[in-house]
Formats: structure tokens, sequence, C-alpha cells
């Protein structure tokens, strides 16, 4: 048996958590590859641009965008800012906010790497066809969501047994 062959068939043993990881990795090189030589850009960076591509925010809501902790989010920024791919300019209402925003330069690399990503696929073997597609993508975006539903779950637990001891204690 092949090299090859066998860590194939190592992989159809693996559980689907495991493979989802280990695609993780091999995509993450692959896109971490393809942003630093051919734009310049990390993927932490990266994600940070396609975050604000849909619309400006502070940091706590551009950290939620990328599913990062802000202290993580701050560095990002900085190289981000930097390289005059991000500013940072105080809201105009509550002076206290600062906003993050594309520069001309962070659209313009944001619009060629997504325009890159829609065309053809440089970081896997190929599309899967729609149907597998819309499957994926379902996964994908429910495990994303998962801990932020149990976060929410467990927060609206807290709260009902907060409230139902407060009844009973008053009673």
């Amino acid at each position: 048996m092949t090299s090859e062959r066998s860590v194939e068939s190592d992989l159809q043993q693996a559980p689907l958590p495991h493979l989802v990881s280990i695609a993780g990795n091999v995509l993450n090189s692959r896109w971490n590859a393809l942003l630093s030589q051919e734009h310049g850009v990390s993927v932490a960076g990266m994600n940070v641009l396609l975050a604000l591509s849909r619309g400006s925010g502070t940091h706590t809501e551009i950290a939620r965008r990328c599913r990062v902790h802000v202290s993580t989010l701050t560095g990002v920024v900085d190289t981000l800012a930097r390289d005059h791919l991000v500013d940072r300019l105080r809201d105009t209402v509550d002076r206290r906010k600062v906003l993050l925003v594309l520069t001309p330069r962070g659209k313009e690399i944001t619009e060629r790497v997504g325009s890159v990503l829609s065309q053809a696929p440089p970081l896997t073997p190929g599309l899967p066809d729609p149907e597998h597609e819309a499957i994926i993508r379902r996964f994908l975006i429910d495990t994303i969501l998962f801990d932020e539903f149990d976060e929410r779950e467990a927060t609206r637990a807290r709260i009902a047994d907060a409230e139902s001891g407060e009844g009973q204690q008053g009673r």
C-alpha cells in the first residue's frame, strides 16, 4: 500500500471533528500562503478586512464578527493600520467609541481576494456540487455558532435559575 493510500485510509477512519480540524489546518496554511505571498496580509488580517467589508464597527463588534477575543484583534488592527489598510476613526456621535473602517487600499485588497476566491477554488481541489456545498456550508456555520448557542442557553438558564431562586426566597 502506498503512503498516500495509507494516509487516505487513516482519514477514512477518522472521526468527523478530527477531519474538520485537519482540513482547517490545511486550508489555513494554504490561505496564509496565498494571502501573504500575493497580497501581503495575514489570515487574521484578511478576516478583519472581510468583516469590515460588510461595514465599519467598533473593536468589539469586529472581534465578534471574526470570532476572536478583542485583545487578539488589537494587534491585528495595529498591523492593518500600519499598512494603511484600516483606519481608526472616532465616532462622531459618541467620541469615546473608535470605529474601524477600511481604507481605499484595504477595500482594494479585499475586493481582489474576494474575486480570486469566487472565480476559482485556489485552496481546494474543486468546488463541491451545489447540493454538497449547501450541506458543508450549513455544517460549518452550525459548528461556528455552536458555542454561541451554548453560551446563550447557559445565560438563559442562569437567569431563569436566579429568577426562580429570588421568587422562592421572597415567599
